[in-house]
């Protein structure tokens, strides 16, 4: 019962435990975010699509290399 409930918060962080699990996730997800991210070389007039999963450090690093942003 209880694995469930932490499970349940890791597909969608509600409330005090839902924040320390959230938190907890960034952490350990942003080197491999940044990993994710060196290796695409991005270039300024580069064009990409970022599905929006997690707290946006893909983005936020992307966001460093590429200046024609467009959101939609």
């Amino acid at each position: 019962m209880l694995r469930d409930i932490v499970d349940a918060q890791y597909r969608r962080p509600s409330g005090l435990l839902g924040r320390y699990i959230a938190r907890r996730m960034e952490r350990d997800h942003l080197p491999k975010n940044l990993w994710t991210v060196h290796p695409l070389d991005a270039r300024p007039t580069d064009r990409i699509l970022e599905i929006g999963f997690g707290p946006g450090f893909a983005i936020e690093a992307l966001v460093q290399k590429v200046t024609n942003i467009g959101y939609r």
